[in-house]
């Protein structure tokens, strides 16, 4: 989708598919597991990039990405039981080819690739950094 204003409407569905998901895991056998904190990211950053989609125009595929980097960092710095050093580099890696990717396309401008990025990774590792700390 090119245009920014018909990317709205599958936004605000994805949108609301993650946040049911996330509610559901919220509840019952999963309530305060760690695949219940990883989806509540996920819709939160999902719903934040809906919602900055309504007046910029970002990359999808970049905040997604970039998303797994920062659920990926915060497991790695909040929980010892975890090696990740191979999955982060290998997400970085794949974060590069995903960004590049875009860009070669001409689907997006720089600045909107840096945008969803920041959104994808902060917006992921600032959620499960507070699921943590809770």
């Amino acid at each position: 989708m090119k245009e920014q204003a018909e990317r709205r409407k599958p936004f605000l569905i994805t949108t609301i598919f993650y946040a049911a998901i996330a509610l559901l895991l919220s509840y019952g056998t999963f309530q305060g597991t760690l695949i219940s904190f990883i989806m509540i990211s996920i819709a939160l950053t999902v719903c934040l990039a809906t919602f900055i989609n309504l007046y910029h125009k970002i990359s999808i595929h970049v905040v997604g990405i970039c998303g797994s980097l920062g659920i990926l960092f915060a497991l790695q710095y909040y929980d010892y039981r975890y090696d990740l050093l191979v999955p982060i580099l290998a997400t970085i890696g794949l974060s590069g080819l995903v960004a590049s990717s875009r860009l070669a396309l001409a689907a997006h401008t720089p600045l909107e690739i840096a945008t969803g990025s920041i959104i994808g990774f902060f917006g992921s590792f600032g959620i499960m950094t507070f699921a943590f700390a809770s």
